[in-house]
C-alpha cells in the first residue's frame, strides 16, 4: 500500500473526511496496524484506532518535522535586546516616567518641531554622558537614549503616515 510501517508518525491530510480525530484537534498519530487495503493510526496513544483506506490522507512525519517550529528566523530577536539592555532600558522606562510625570502623559509627541527640539536634548545629554541629571537623578545617557527613542519613534510614524 505505502511506504508507511508499524510505528510510522503519521499527519492526517485535511482532505480527510471530518472525523472525530479530527475535530478534536488530532491531526498527528501512529501506524499501528496495516492492512492490504488500508491501515489503522492510533491518536495521542489513545486505546482505539482510527482505520484509513486512502494513503493519500496520511503523510510520514520525518524527525525533523516532528519537533516543534517557531517561525521566526525572518524575525527580530527582541531577547538580544531585552536581555541585554534590560538595565539601560530600565533607566530610560525611568526618564520616561519621570517625564511623564513633570509634563504629563504622553504629551511629548504634541510639541512642535519634535525631531529638532528631540536631537538638541538628546546632543545636550550627550555632551553630559556619564554624570547625573540633576532634575531627574538619573544619567544624562539615559535621557540621550530616550530622546534617541523619540526621534526614532516620530520618524517611524512620519514614515508609515506617507505610505
Amino acid at each position: 500500500m505505502s511506504d508507511l510501517k508499524v510505528g510510522d508518525r503519521v499527519r492526517v491530510s485535511k482532505k480527510a473526511p471530518a472525523g472525530k480525530f479530527l475535530e478534536s484537534g488530532l491531526d498527528a498519530g501512529v501506524v499501528d496496524n496495516i492492512e492490504e487495503q488500508g491501515l489503522w493510526v492510533s491518536f495521542n496513544g489513545s486505546q482505539s484506532s482510527v482505520y484509513f483506506n486512502y494513503q493519500s490522507w496520511l503523510t510520514k512525519i520525518d524527525e525533523e518535522e516532528n519537533q516543534p517550529v517557531k517561525h521566526d528566523t525572518d524575525k527580530p530577536r527582541m531577547s538580544y535586546v531585552m536581555n541585554g539592555f534590560a538595565d539601560a532600558l530600565l533607566m530610560v522606562g525611568m526618564v520616561g516616567t519621570k517625564g511623564a510625570e513633570v509634563h504629563g502623559d504622553n504629551t511629548w509627541q504634541n510639541i512642535e518641531n519634535p525631531i529638532e527640539r528631540y536631537n538638541s536634548a538628546l546632543w545636550r545629554h550627550k555632551l553630559q554622558g556619564g554624570t547625573i541629571d540633576p532634575q531627574f537623578d538619573l544619567l544624562h545617557d539615559a535621557h540621550a537614549a530616550w530622546n534617541a527613542l523619540a526621534v526614532l519613534q516620530l520618524r517611524l510614524n512620519s514614515t508609515l503616515n506617507k505610505s
